[in-house]
C-alpha cells in the first residue's frame, strides 16, 4: 500500500488498508471482500477510484478475476433499458458461464428517479445476484438529498456485507498534486514541486476546479509549457507561473 499514488480519498484507502492488512483472512480464509457504496461526483475520479481498487484486490491476490475484463463499469440512466443491457453485458463478459467473477462499478445516481419503479425492482435483483460472485462499487452523487438517502439505504440491505464511505471534499492542493501526477505520467520531469504545487493551488482556486476531470485538463494545457529540448522534458518553476499568469489573465477576462 505504501505505493498507492492516491489522492485525497482517505476513506477508499482506509479501508483497502484495512483489507491488505487482513489480507490472510481473504486470501487463505476466504473472507469475501467488502462491496463499497461511494459517495462521490461524476468527474472525480470514479473510474480512477475503480482501477486502483481493482490493482490493489489483483495484486494482493485477494479475490478471484474470471473474466473478459478485471472490471467493468456501467452508468445506467435509470430507464429499465439500461438496467437490462447493464446485466446483459456483465453476463456477457463471464468467459465460461453466466457469473463473472471481478469487479463491477456502478454509478447509481441516476436511479434516484426511479426509486418507486419496476425497473428499481429489476436493479436490486440483479446486482444482489452479481455481488454473489462479484466485488460490486456503487457510485452515489452528493446532494441528492433524501432521495439521495432513500438509495443508498435500499443498496445497503441489497448488498452483503458491505461498506459506506463518506464523500471526501478535495483541496486546491489535492487538484493541484492532481496536476503534478498527469504531467508526471506523461514522462515529464517537475523541477522545484512544492513550489509548484503551490502556484497551481493558486490557478486551481482562480479557475474554481471542483472536479478532478477539470483538474487533468489544466494538466493538458501545463503540458506546453514544458521544455522539450532535451531527451527528459522538463517543466520548471517558473514556466508554471507563465502559465498562472496566462490562465489567471484569461479567466478575468471571461468574467468581464
Amino acid at each position: 500500500m505504501a505505493d498507492m499514488k492516491w489522492i485525497g480519498m482517505d476513506g477508499v484507502k482506509a479501508l483497502l488498508s484495512d483489507i491488505v492488512r487482513d489480507q490472510e483472512a481473504y486470501r487463505r480464509g476466504r473472507a469475501s471482500i467488502p462491496n463499497m457504496i461511494i459517495m462521490m461526483n461524476p468527474g472525480n475520479g470514479q473510474t480512477y477510484t475503480t482501477e486502483a481498487i481493482t490493482d490493489i484486490l489483483a495484486e494482493y491476490k485477494l479475490r478471484e478475476f474470471h473474466g473478459l475484463d478485471e472490471y467493468l463499469e456501467y452508468k445506467p440512466d435509470g430507464s429499465k433499458a439500461s438496467i437490462d443491457w447493464m446485466f446483459s453485458d456483465i453476463e456477457d463478459n463471464a468467459i465460461y458461464d453466466n457469473r463473472y467473477k471481478g469487479v463491477v462499478s456502478v454509478d447509481v445516481s441516476k436511479l434516484v428517479n426511479v426509486l418507486n419503479q419496476y425497473q428499481m425492482k429489476c436493479f436490486e435483483e440483479n446486482i444482489r445476484s452479481v455481488a454473489e460472485y462479484s466485488t460490486v462499487i456503487t457510485y452515489c452523487a452528493t446532494g441528492l438529498g433524501v432521495k439521495g438517502e432513500k438509495l443508498v439505504n435500499r443498496l445497503r440491505k441489497v448488498l452483503d456485507k458491505v461498506k459506506v464511505i463518506d464523500c471526501y471534499n478535495f483541496t486546491s492542493r489535492d487538484y493541484a498534486e492532481m496536476i503534478i501526477q498527469n504531467v508526471l505520467d506523461r514522462g515529464i520531469e517537475v523541477k522545484d514541486e512544492e513550489k509548484i504545487i503551490k502556484v497551481l493551488g493558486e490557478v486551481v482556486s482562480n479557475k474554481e476546479v471542483s472536479r478532478a476531470k477539470d483538474a487533468i485538463h489544466l494538466a493538458e494545457q501545463l503540458v506546453f509549457y514544458a521544455d522539450y529540448s532535451k531527451k527528459i522534458p522538463v517543466l520548471s518553476f517558473g514556466k508554471t507561473k507563465d502559465f498562472k499568469f496566462e490562465f489567471c489573465k484569461e479567466a478575468q477576462y471571461e468574467q468581464k
